[in-house]
């Protein structure tokens, strides 16, 4: 149940769903922007590592995306 409970605690809100549905982010833009917001502090500064992102994507949709897309899309 720990997972469910961080789930909810996301600050991800509808005006950022709508935000992606109106400027067409692709999903894996929104997948790391989700997950910046779980890993960052407000108001700081990070430099995300996303061989880190990529592992996290690959446990939970079965593949990782390739480092092409991800540079493409991103």
């Amino acid at each position: 149940m720990p997972e469910n409970s961080f789930k909810n605690a996301l600050p991800w809100t509808e005006a950022h769903e709508a935000y992606c549905y109106q400027h067409h982010i692709p999903p894996a833009a929104k997948s790391l922007w989700q997950w910046l917001m779980r890993h960052g502090q407000i108001a700081s500064e990070i430099e995300p590592d996303l061989s880190e992102f990529n592992a996290w994507v690959a446990k939970n949709r079965g593949k990782p995306y390739a480092h092409n897309y991800l540079k493409k899309n991103i």
